[in-house]
């Protein structure tokens, strides 16, 4: 085996690595900013039934 075939065989495990590796971190960035997004949003207030006038 000469080094030109390890530094092929090297290049296609990088490359490999790189594309199981960048998919799984774009999604992971997605949910932690929707969950980051979520925390940071005021709670909505609970409305009491009390204020609706055509109610029973």
């Amino acid at each position: 085996m000469k080094i030109a075939d390890g530094w092929l065989l090297l290049k296609k495990i990088l490359v490999g690595i790189m594309i199981t590796v960048v998919p799984l971190v774009i999604i992971a960035s997605g949910l932690w900013s929707i969950q980051h997004a979520r925390m940071n949003r005021p709670q909505a207030k609970p409305t009491s039934s009390d204020k609706v006038a055509y109610a029973n």
